[in-house]
């Protein structure tokens, strides 16, 4: 059976490339022939260009614009870089692809990562990502924890979510409100089932993680939301525990690194999803910081799931108190046993292994 993934794989963001690097893996674990499918979204690969032209043509006449672009840019090299290296050493990919997908798949996974945010698709949802492409017979598509912005839709994004869902033979989402969204525009039950990288254990992500060159214990600072508060805890903290505060939000790391800092990390501190789950992954003491917007709420889907809702935080504790790890692993088990049933059930349907 062949198997090929459909997801953000080339968004130079962490969480983005190791929740496609974790589907193919556990994937992989299974015993399939898995494949990333190199798509090669267009308003995605223009975000991400190191030089993109047409941001000088729009910005002709505002120089601070443009100067901090010019001044971004060796960082920005720097990063695809060490991403690029990253996917040809761990993802295995497909044939580039930009407008049609390979036809020679059993299944196709959809996901995960917000695949179906119009925002990040350049303005409308992305018709490979919704599925509008042709396989071979009998070949299923389905979705894997896809998500978007859990908000109101628009009539014409429900007349489109509506049309394009019949694409899939099975729907999964990531965040349970999204149910809420996408139940009314299909006759499908839609599962909610977690992140990729929660399918997998810290074993797997030793085999690529790198240790940082530090010396020291550190506290360890990670935000991609709002940080002002969550770096005054981090500094906190690093005092009390007498560490050094690294803080790696801004740093030019490799996805590899991303994850040794989060292993050998004495503390960390986040305001991130991802920075939460590698937190649980290396049974690293963390608090994740809320940021009262709608993305807090895969931090509460995770923690409470998990009996750990106190480590997500809207304001500075009055102490610092250790996570207790004890009865982590049977309820991350717990947690995770119906999305690896999903996966297990669409396989099992497949005619390919019958």
């Amino acid at each position: 059976m062949k198997i090929g993934i459909l997801t953000f794989h080339r968004a130079l963001n962490y969480g983005a490339i190791l929740q496609c690097f974790a589907l193919q893996k556990y994937l992989l674990k299974l015993g399939y022939d898995v494949e990333v499918i190199d798509y090669r979204q267009s308003f995605i690969e223009k975000v991400y260009k190191v030089w993109n032209s047409s941001f000088f043509k729009k910005n002709f006449f505002h120089t601070i614009k443009i100067l901090k672009y010019i001044y971004r840019l060796p960082y920005r090299y720097k990063r695809k870089k060490l991403f690029k290296h990253f996917i040809n050493e761990n993802l295995n990919l497909s044939r580039p692809c930009y407008s049609t997908i390979p036809t020679g798949y059993d299944i196709v996974f959809h996901g995960s990562d917000q695949i179906w945010n119009s925002k990040l698709t350049g303005g409308k949802l992305d018709p490979i990502y919704m599925g509008c492409y042709q396989l071979k017979k009998d070949s299923q598509k389905v979705s894997y924890a896809a998500s978007f912005e859990d908000r109101q839709l628009t009539n014409d994004e429900a007349f489109t979510f509506k049309s394009m869902l019949a694409n899939f033979n099975k729907i999964s989402v990531r965040e349970s409100g999204l149910i809420e969204r996408l139940s009314p525009l299909t006759q499908k039950t839609i599962y909610n089932v977690v992140d990729p990288t929660l399918l997998l254990t810290a074993s797997d992500y030793d085999l690529i993680a790198t240790k940082p060159k530090v010396k020291n214990k550190y506290v360890l600072f990670y935000a991609v939301g709002p940080t002002e508060e969550a770096l005054k805890l981090a500094h906190r903290i690093a005092k009390e525990r007498q560490c050094q505060l690294i803080d790696i939000t801004n740093k030019q790391i490799s996805p590899n690194e991303f994850l040794g800092y989060f292993k050998y990390a004495t503390f960390a501190v986040v305001v991130s999803f991802h920075g939460t789950v590698f937190s649980l992954m290396y049974k690293t003491n963390f608090y994740t910081y809320a940021t009262g917007t709608t993305s807090d709420i895969r931090y509460y889907n995770l923690l409470d799931g998990l009996n750990m809702g106190d480590r997500c935080i809207k304001a500075m504790p009055q102490t610092i108190e250790d996570v207790d790890f004890s009865k982590l692993d049977k309820k991350m088990q717990q947690f995770t046993a119906f999305s690896k049933d999903y996966i297990n059930d669409v396989i099992q349907q497949s005619p390919s292994d019958k």
